[in-house]
Formats: C-alpha cells, sequence, structure tokens
C-alpha cells in the first residue's frame, strides 16, 4: 500500500512539474468590423461585456475552438472548431487574429500578429539590423521587450554554442574574436500588409475613442516608424485624440529623431507646443 501511494505521490509531482514547464500561448482576437462581441474559447464564455478585442492567456493546447458570437443578433456566428494557437511545428506563439462576419470557412479567422513563446536562442551581438538603404548604419532603440530570441532558459530550443553576452577573445570560433559591435535589440513590426489592415481596421471605427481603443493596442505589440506613426495619427478627427496616440506611440518609434514630423501634424499651434514639451522632457 506503502508503495502505491509512493508511485501515486511521485506520479502527482512529475505531472505538476511537466505542467509548470509546459509552454503556453495566448490568444488575442480583434473585431475587423468594429463590432463587439463576446468570444468563447472550447464552449466557454470568456468577457461578459461585449468587446472590440478579447485577449486570453496560459492557453496549452496546439489548437482551439473558437466562436464568435456578436452583439446584433441579426449578424452571424463566427467559429473555428481548430483554430491554431501553436505553429506548424507544434511551437507555441502569441497570435491575434482579425474576424470579420463577412467571412467564413478558414477565412473567418485571419492571422493578424505572431510573437513565438518558445524563442530562438540568438546572442545579442549577432543580431545586426539596419534600415532600409542605408546598409553602412545601425539602426537602435531602447525597447527590449521583443521575446522572439531570447529566454532564461534552454528547456524548449536547441541554443546556440555561446549563452553569454560579455566580450569573448581567443575564442575557437572566429566570429567572437572579430571587434565588438553595439548590441541592436529587435521589436517586431508591421509589414506593408498588415500595416494597410491595421489603418483599414481604424478608420472602420466610428468614433475617436473607438479608434484610439484600436491604436493603442496595436502601439502595445509593436514597434513603429515615423511615417506610419503619421498614418495613424492622420485618421483620427481631433487634435485630442491625436495629441494622445502621438504621446503614446513616441515610446514605440523606431525612428524617434524624426518625430518633429509627427509634431508637425499635429493641428493646433498649443497641441505642437504640448508634443514637443513631452518629447523634451522624456
Amino acid at each position: 500500500m506503502k508503495r502505491i501511494l509512493t508511485i501515486l505521490l511521485l506520479m502527482t509531482a512529475f505531472i505538476q512539474v511537466a505542467g509548470a514547464q509546459a509552454p503556453r500561448g495566448h490568444l488575442t482576437v480583434i473585431s475587423e468590423d468594429n463590432s463587439p462581441f463576446y468570444l468563447f474559447i472550447n464552449d466557454v464564455q470568456y468577457n461578459q461585456r461585449p468587446a472590440l478585442a478579447v485577449r486570453v492567456e496560459n492557453i496549452m493546447t496546439a489548437t482551439v475552438r473558437c466562436k464568435v458570437v456578436y452583439q446584433q443578433p441579426r449578424m452571424p456566428i463566427v467559429e473555428n472548431a481548430f483554430l491554431d494557437i501553436a505553429d506548424m511545428e507544434g511551437y507555441m506563439q502569441d497570435i491575434t487574429y482579425t474576424v470579420s462576419s463577412v467571412r467564413r470557412g478558414n477565412r473567418a479567422f485571419m492571422v493578424y500578429h505572431v510573437i513565438p513563446m518558445e524563442p530562438i536562442q540568438i546572442a545579442a551581438r549577432d543580431i545586426q539590423v539596419y534600415n532600409l538603404n542605408q546598409p553602412n548604419r545601425y539602426n537602435s532603440w531602447n525597447d527590449t521587450r521583443d521575446s522572439r530570441f531570447f529566454q532564461k532558459d534552454n528547456r524548449y530550443r536547441n541554443p546556440r554554442p555561446h549563452q553569454d553576452y560579455g566580450p569573448r577573445h581567443n575564442d575557437p570560433d572566429p566570429r567572437y574574436n572579430e571587434p565588438q559591435v553595439p548590441a541592436a535589440p529587435v521589436c517586431p513590426t508591421l509589414t506593408p500588409a498588415e500595416m494597410e489592415s491595421l489603418l483599414a481596421t481604424i478608420k472602420k471605427a466610428s468614433f475617436d475613442a473607438n479608434k484610439q481603443e484600436i491604436a493603442e493596442f496595436a502601439l502595445s505589440r509593436s514597434c513603429f516608424t515615423t511615417d506610419q506613426i503619421i498614418a495613424i495619427v492622420q485618421t483620427f478627427s481631433f487634435d485630442d485624440s491625436k495629441l494622445k496616440v502621438a504621446k503614446l506611440a513616441y515610446s514605440q518609434c523606431l525612428d524617434q529623431h524624426n518625430y518633429f514630423k509627427v509634431v508637425d501634424k499635429m493641428t493646433f499651434s498649443s497641441s505642437k507646443t504640448d508634443l514637443s514639451q513631452f518629447i523634451k522632457n522624456r
């Protein structure tokens, strides 16, 4: 009897450890139609109030049964019985889908943004980032939240041979005997198609408050160029909204030295002064 209890305890401990170490994915669903909805995952309703975007975290299965029920009863229910959370190789992801009531089948949920939850191990010194048409100039910024390449342990994907980030001399690998280049952190950016989709989604919103909600969500997940931020700002009708978004976007801007262009897009001189002072105080 004691032996059986011991085995059961060991099995329980193993399951608990395995569960604690298992990679988990996150799912975000955004209404492309700007229509509030309720989200059901595996037949469980998550939001009690209709929303334009819903996020569910710590998913441990490669796929989920996902259903969107719109607040307006006349709008059809959209669902996918096997919505992907993991990629084709089984690695978990932080994945965002847009959903539209006019699409059906596999196109009902469209992939909008993906961040791997099990990053490929690459030392910071091995990443080189450039602006287009500037092959000899590094592009750097201070935002290091991107998780595509780094994690604190090596449980999931095979690491590179060298895991420390300090200078390395007389290394057998000749790459590490070269002069050290300042690390260029990586930040998620949008493709032209993704940017176009984002702008279209913002423009569909009826009010500036709804537009701001969508813009804030996008800015919390990605970095943008000054020109992209200008395009976002210009979708707003009122200067107050433009100013709020411009301030929020500053920390996510890849070329902050060009932010004077965003300042110039403010309608009133008071807004331009406010934004300029905000930048100076950063």
